[in-house]
């Protein structure tokens, strides 16, 4: 098994302002870079590292994933992706439902009052000319 056979994801990685290269097949091994080139250069580097670290420490060193297998666990994880931004934009319409609903009403409500205070010719509840109107 060489280290090319690995598969390897490179990312940008905004909050750390360098491509991550993941190696998919080694847990925790990922390796940075300026550049995406850079960062799978210096993944090969930490794969290698990875390798003779578990063999010295007696660790089973797991073999690169097949096409196959490769292709199902990205299919798998774009689903699960999928789906957890499905959720995502669900809790936040609601979120934003139950946010904005409230002003919404109050806010038709003023309107509604402020239409129907015209209507009678008067500016607001407790005006003396309301009340004279009533006494009229």
């Amino acid at each position: 098994m060489k280290d090319a056979d690995y598969p390897i994801l490179v990312v940008w990685a905004e909050q750390d302002q360098a491509y991550l290269a993941r190696v998919i097949d080694l847990p925790g091994c990922i390796a940075d870079g300026a550049t995406p080139e850079e960062a799978l250069a210096n993944a090969r580097v930490v794969i290698k590292e990875w390798i003779e670290t578990a063999q010295e420490l007696g660790r089973q060193v797991p073999q690169p994933a097949d096409d196959a297998t490769l292709r199902k666990r990205i299919a798998s994880a774009a689903e699960e992706e999928r789906r957890e931004f499905e959720e995502a934009v669900e809790t936040t319409a609601h979120q934003l439902v139950d946010q904005l609903l409230p002003q919404i009403v109050a806010k038709v409500s003023i309107e509604s009052e402020s239409t129907r205070h015209s209507i009678f010719g008067f500016s607001g509840y407790g005006s003396s000319r309301k009340l004279s109107l009533a006494a009229s």
